[in-house]
């Protein structure tokens, strides 16, 4: 019975194990862009639609960037295709796709929500230069060093930690074993 109780709970904390190494792969997933003018930078982070991933896949991307109206910046990638995408709700620093017009709009004050206004994602940093951008601007997957380090430090620790528990296991189960057997 106790070997049964014993082999149980080792079970569920290599489980538990396997669930912070799938946690991690999810977090290195996070796309985010940079979109660069000579003299600003603006960091967006993408949300997980099939627009978004699109987009993304398109970088990097070198257009100019035109404004529209008193509260966007627009630039056009190739068409993207919306089936699913979430609405806008049109608050500043937030990154959509105007289907109509097939254009990318970075929002510098608010704009009325409508169906045809996609949400891609959303400043993390920068916003506050969003409405000074002009001329050619580079839109490329952001590269954030710091967050990779401590990624690759966190996975190398996880990796580590996992397998330190699975040799302690293994240990573990052989000494009850030999336990039972006296």
């Amino acid at each position: 019975m106790k070997k049964i109780i014993v082999i149980v709970f080792m079970s569920l904390l290599l489980l538990n194990v396997s669930a912070c190494t799938v946690d991690q792969d999810q977090e290195e997933r996070t796309m985010r862009i940079s979109v660069k003018s000579e003299q600003y930078e603006i960091i967006y982070e993408l949300n997980d639609s099939t627009v978004a991933e699109q987009l993304y896949e398109q970088l990097p991307l070198t257009t100019e960037v035109e404004p529209f109206s008193n509260n966007e910046m627009t630039f056009y990638p190739e068409e993207l295709d919306v089936t699913d995408a979430p609405l806008s709700d049109g608050e500043p620093g937030s990154l959509s796709y105007y289907e109509p017009w097939g254009d990318v709009v970075m929002l510098y004050a608010p704009c009325t929500p409508n169906s045809s206004l996609y949400e891609l994602g959303e400043a993390v940093s920068g916003a506050e230069y969003i409405e000074s951008l002009s001329g050619i601007i580079t839109v490329s997957a952001a590269e954030e060093k710091a967050d990779k380090t401590q990624q690759k430090k966190r996975s190398s620790s996880s990796f580590h930690d996992s397998q330190t528990i699975r040799k302690q296991l293994a240990n573990g189960l052989t000494v009850i074993d030999m336990q039972q057997n006296f």
